[in-house]
């Protein structure tokens, strides 16, 4: 009998084709690895979200706003629930306007290093659909109706592009709902930021806005105890800034009458406050005098055609203000004195 190269197969059955890789040796065990990993991640994944959950009160808020100031504000406004009146605009009446003066029941809504913009968007999104406030104070300055001021667009498009102004104005992305979506639902996405740094777990990151700076009526409480500041390195800080080449923009000034105009359409009583300065300030002008001149002249005339009550502080002496743009205690208490008597 001649030897084959093949065992001879048993009778009935088929020939099978023979594999001409190398045969596997895997387990069942080595093929469910990837599966146990998937779920010791997960594990680890759910234990880190319980830790920060329990943890989550000794970790800084997410930063949903360009400024502390104003997710302080937000909050504040949000927890308030209305106010009768509100003062909406920079810093000059953030420090300027005392709510406690303008009624019972007021809030001071204005936001520091604000653009005309940056005020109208706040208000907007943020004010008039959280405190429904029957009357308005618009407090207004040179400043915000330069178009040629260095630093304020800058400011602006941090501003608008914040995912906290995004989502009170409605211009989300997909992409940003679904970031949000997914930080209120997972703490470990809300709290990425903070857990990106240590030596802000447990407790131990300071605020950086907080009731010793904003009074509980949103107002600021710095500049009150502040002397007035005429430095050269202050004085040129205006001339270069916000007084910069200046000329009132055709832009700013739409934006502004834009907002008078919806507030009058709503049925809200509005007051336009053209801001007290120092002659220091006037003197800041590339053309002194006439350049205020033509702002108070083209804010009366805004506020006489959108049907807006008018009042303009002046030029004010030094003992009444903190810089020559900003008012201190003594100034605050006149100010809201003059916004109040034109108020009532």
């Amino acid at each position: 009998m001649q030897p084959t190269d093949h065992p001879a197969q048993p009778q009935g059955q088929t020939p099978t084709a023979v594999e001409d890789g190398p045969i596997s040796l895997r387990s069942d065990g080595q093929r469910s690895r990837p599966a146990a990993v998937l779920i010791g991640f997960l594990l680890a994944l759910t234990m880190l979200e319980l830790l920060v959950r329990i943890d989550a009160h000794n970790l800084p808020d997410p930063q949903l706003w360009s400024t502390p100031e104003t997710q302080f504000k937000v909050d504040q406004i949000r927890a308030r629930g209305h106010a009768d009146t509100v003062v909406v605009g920079s810093s000059i009446v953030d420090v300027g306007l005392d709510p406690t003066r303008l009624g019972t029941n007021a809030y001071n809504g204005s936001l520091g290093a604000a653009s005309i913009g940056m005020v109208a968007a706040f208000t907007r999104g943020v004010v008039l659909p959280e405190l429904d406030p029957q009357t308005i104070v618009v407090g207004i300055s040179s400043r915000e109706l330069n178009a040629n001021v260095p630093a304020l667009p800058g400011i602006e498009r941090r501003f608008l592009s914040s995912p906290g102004a995004r989502h009170a104005l409605g211009t989300e992305t997909l992409l940003d709902r679904a970031d949000r979506v997914l930080s209120d639902v997972f703490y470990l996405s809300r709290y990425r930021t903070a857990l990106r740094k240590p030596d802000t777990w447990f407790g131990n990151a300071k605020p950086e806005w907080d009731g010793t700076i904003t009074r509980s009526d949103g107002m600021y409480l710095g500049f009150l105890t502040e002397s007035y500041h005429d430095e050269p390195a202050v004085l040129a800080r205006f001339r270069n800034g916000a007084l910069h080449d200046f000329q009132l923009g055709a832009e700013e000034m739409a934006t502004l009458r834009s907002l008078l105009v919806d507030m009058h359409a709503q049925g809200r009583r509005v007051l336009l406050l053209a801001v007290p300065v120092s002659q220091d300030y006037i003197d800041a002008y590339p053309n002194g005098i006439d350049d205020h001149d033509r702002f108070l002249a083209a804010v009366q005339t805004l506020a006489d055609e959108t049907g807006a009550g008018f009042l303009s502080a002046g030029v004010w002496d030094r003992s009444l203000m903190a810089d020559p743009l900003h008012s201190n205690g003594a100034g605050n208490k006149r100010l809201s004195s003059m916004a109040a008597a034109a108020l009532r």
